[in-house]
């Protein structure tokens, strides 16, 4: 029983390691390579941005932000992200978790938006595509 709970703990490991990979942008854009929804809706926001759009990711989270605090939970960002991408299977919607965990330095549950806006779309005011 400790084996298999070590087995588990171990594939957590794992994946959380992934989707940290995807939030620093070493996951690699090739055929086969982890799903990577923040690039996906960076894709989305940058194609509405060259239709003469402004302000896209913003709106995006003002959209789901009811409070205005422009402070994500985990519930409005895979609202966010299912709103953008369409429906997700459960797979998915799991790694959206762990990518979650990963933006989410302090564990506090919250993701400034500040720190969403960087792993979206890189550092504000930059023309470097860190995601590609």
């Amino acid at each position: 029983e400790k084996r298999q709970t070590d087995l588990g703990q171990s594939e957590l490991k794992a994946k959380r390691a992934q989707a940290l990979e995807v939030v620093k942008n070493r996951a690699p854009r090739v055929e086969g390579a982890a799903w990577n929804p923040l690039r996906e809706l960076k894709d989305v926001v940058m194609q509405k941005e060259a239709k003469g759009e402004e302000g896209v990711l913003r709106r995006m989270v003002k959209l789901f932000d009811h409070e205005r605090s422009m402070l994500l939970s985990l519930p409005m960002f895979k609202a966010i992200i299912s709103d953008q991408l369409g429906a997700l299977d459960d797979a998915k919607m799991e790694y959206v978790d762990y990518i979650f965990q990963a933006l989410d330095d302090d564990g506090d549950g919250i993701v400034a938006y500040q720190d969403f806006e960087k792993a979206v779309l890189g550092e504000p005011g930059k023309v470097t595509e860190i995601l590609l």
